[in-house]
């Protein structure tokens, strides 16, 4: 779903919500390091056990900026993600049990698909203007993380860009985040990401 709004400064905003059908994310593991999940309702960060055996989880999204132009200049960008209580990981909670679940938000610089990807295939990432978000306050939050810097760069580079990976900032078990994905049923939890931005125009002499 895009929904476009436009104010007398010039200046449009978009808000993309991903469904099941559009949107692109997924979660990797390095237990399991071969299964795909991009499927799946949830969309987690986490360091935990499976089965007695430690376990790495990150997240890959992705969303369709085609409708911003080359050239034009992020005022704002930020992406919502909304926990999901009724994810199996940690009991659908954000934990900090054993440490803070404080991570990183940053660009993938590599293609991926959602259906494919795999710790062992995941894309490359960079931490140029990588977003740093602190550690949850309660273990049901919701979150609104200011993205703008790597919007921007995504405009900007275009060619090579695919989105977001997020993880902790500490991969050590027992710390998750857990949010749901835009293949949850729920169309509330859905991922959003709300870009507004100004048209840089191009004179011509």
């Amino acid at each position: 779903l895009i929904g476009i709004n436009s104010n007398v400064f010039g200046q449009t905003t978009i808000t993309l919500i991903p469904n099941s059908t559009e949107g692109k994310d997924a979660f990797i593991r390095d237990y399991s390091s071969t299964t795909n999940f991009g499927s799946s309702a949830e969309f987690i960060i986490c360091a935990w056990t499976y089965s007695g055996n430690p376990m790495i989880v990150r997240s890959f999204i992705d969303f369709d900026f085609s409708s911003i132009t080359t050239g034009a200049t992020i005022t704002s960008a930020n992406l919502s993600l909304y926990n999901d209580p009724n994810s199996q990981t940690s009991n659908g909670e954000h934990s900090q049990l054993d440490g803070s679940n404080a991570m990183f938000v940053e660009r993938v610089i590599s293609s991926w698909n959602e259906q494919t990807i795999t710790w062992n295939n995941q894309p490359t990432v960079t931490t140029q203007n990588q977003v740093s978000v602190p550690a949850s306050s309660s273990i049901h939050q919701n979150y609104i993380i200011n993205v703008t810097a790597l919007v921007q760069d995504i405009i900007d580079n275009s060619a090579n860009s695919f989105g977001f990976m997020l993880k902790l900032q500490t991969e050590q078990h027992y710390r998750s985040v857990v949010f749901a994905s835009s293949d949850v049923a729920d169309t509330t939890l859905r991922p959003k990401l709300v870009v507004t931005y100004i048209e840089n125009d191009i004179e011509c002499l």
